[in-house]
């Protein structure tokens, strides 16, 4: 699973709506739709601010194969 729906999971499954990251993280609620969507590339500098809100270790989200 990709990492961008692995944090949509999250979020789902824990009620966070896009809204609240998008506030928390600085980041266009707009572009965290088409990131979390796969639509559009999640930057290094932007899972960073999102791991962060949601209070996730990197390693728990970013499963190298």
């Amino acid at each position: 699973m990709e990492v961008q729906k692995r944090l949509a999971a999250y979020m789902r499954d824990h009620g966070i709506k896009q809204q609240f990251v998008a506030k928390e993280t600085g980041i266009a609620q707009s572009k965290l739709s088409y990131v979390l969507n796969g639509q559009l590339m999640l930057k290094a500098d932007d899972l960073e601010k999102i791991l962060k809100v949601l209070n996730l270790d990197p390693n728990e989200v970013i499963k190298i194969k």
